[in-house]
């Protein structure tokens, strides 16, 4: 078999309903079921949800265009290497398990490239969908226009042989940061680099996200990493001065001062004084934001308290499934839930664990009145086909098989 030209590859971890979406985005699309060109990689970091009874629905379905590997033991985001190192592309692009391509999207990077294969220049993926492409011959022109994104994995890709020259992959794993080292690298040696500025996924949005102190891996280590570069000579002062800047006040502070966005926070001044102690726009930015904070949280208790609690869920529930009008009367844990679009009727589920259990309602699925989904050992999934019709009064265990 030739060699793809391009492998998705997708760190994952117990987030088999994302998962699913994010596959079924890739699959569907043109280029993948009707060419050899595309691969996806699918590196489970010992999951112990329904990740490999939904990774065996797609490989059962597409054979060895899909590579699933499982590790026995929690590596962290050293399952970023992993999963690049698994693949037999030419380009290998990482993708978050929450990633959804749009329709043309695979078509977009792909397109991409066939466009580079031959030069071979470090690619970024901003998903900006502006109408240009940024060409960049420094790193302070990399750093300028990539700016923060540079820790977003989806934004990240690699060519087969720039990888197999990289050691240390891993080095800022432990910091959350290992693939931003390498594509600074990759672009402080090669001094060609382009910022691909065309839209191709979006992001699902997840209900409950585990702890990520964004106040110390943006001040901390993201700044120590790009003042490394600037004791080298390779990344100028102003240069790293902007994007200091610029990362506090359109990232790190937004976060901080945000009650509607569940991380750890660990102390703002406690975390950022290191490089920002003597700089006085961090205090007057902080006093700002924190403000702008109070108020949006004032704003969206009075929506809370008007829409009632279920209410409130329901309103989160459309935003996350737009294209489906189901109506969620009991889901404890909608994380571990995946409705597809046109599906409707009334959810229903007992008994689901969100660190085991994944229920996906195919499209165009029909629920009747009063049907559970119940988990009740098994299978740890249940997978509801495409264009089912569940009567009314049905009860669905995980141990059944539509």
């Amino acid at each position: 078999m030739t060699n793809p030209l391009l492998s998705i590859c997708i760190p994952t971890r117990n987030r088999a309903a994302f998962l699913y979406r994010t596959l079924r985005s890739i699959t569907q699309t043109s280029v993948f079921q009707n060419g050899n060109e595309v691969e996806i990689v699918v590196s489970d970091n010992a999951s112990t949800d329904a990740t490999p009874e939904i990774a065996k629905v797609f490989t059962d379905k597409y054979g060895d265009k899909i590579i699933y590997s499982r590790n026995e033991q929690d590596i962290a985001d050293k399952n970023f290497e992993k999963s690049l190192r698994l693949a037999r592309g030419i380009f290998r692009k990482l993708a978050n398990d929450t990633l959804c391509f749009a329709d043309d999207g695979v078509k977009t990077v792909l397109t991409v490239v066939k466009e580079n294969a031959e030069k071979r220049p470090v690619l970024f993926f901003t998903d900006k969908d502006q109408k240009t492409d940024c060409f960049c011959h420094s790193l302070n022109e990399f750093v300028k226009e990539a700016s923060f994104l540079t820790t977003w994995i989806g934004a990240f890709g690699v060519w087969d042989d720039d990888l197999e020259k990289i050691a240390g992959f891993s080095t800022h794993a432990d910091k959350q940061l290992a693939q931003t080292e390498i594509v600074l690298q990759m672009v402080a040696d090669k001094k060609e680099a382009i910022v691909v500025n065309r839209h191709f996924g979006q992001n699902q949005k997840i209900w409950d996200k585990p702890g990520y102190i964004v106040e110390k891996i943006f001040g901390q280590y993201y700044l120590d990493i790009l003042n490394g570069y600037v004791d080298c000579g390779m990344l100028s002062k102003s240069a790293f001065r902007a994007e200091k800047k610029w990362v506090l006040q359109k990232h790190i502070l937004d976060f901080y001062f945000s009650k509607n966005l569940k991380y750890e926070r660990t102390g703002l001044f406690k975390n950022l004084k290191k490089h920002y102690a003597f700089c006085p726009y961090f205090y007057t930015s902080a006093l700002t934001a924190c403000i702008n904070g109070f108020l949006k949280d004032l704003e969206n208790r009075v929506k809370i308290k008007r829409r009632g609690v279920e209410g409130n869920f329901r309103k989160q529930w459309q935003k996350r499934n737009k294209l489906s009008s189901v109506i969620p009367v009991k889901v404890e844990y909608p994380n571990a839930v995946c409705v597809e679009d046109g599906a409707s009727g009334e959810l229903f589920v007992e008994n689901c664990n969100p660190a085991e259990n994944a229920l996906i309602i195919g499209k165009n699925v029909t629920i009747g009145k009063d049907v559970r989904f119940v988990f009740n050992g098994g299978r740890k999934s249940i997978i509801v086909p495409d264009n089912t019709e569940i009567k009314n009064g049905t009860t669905v265990f995980s141990n059944e098989v539509f």
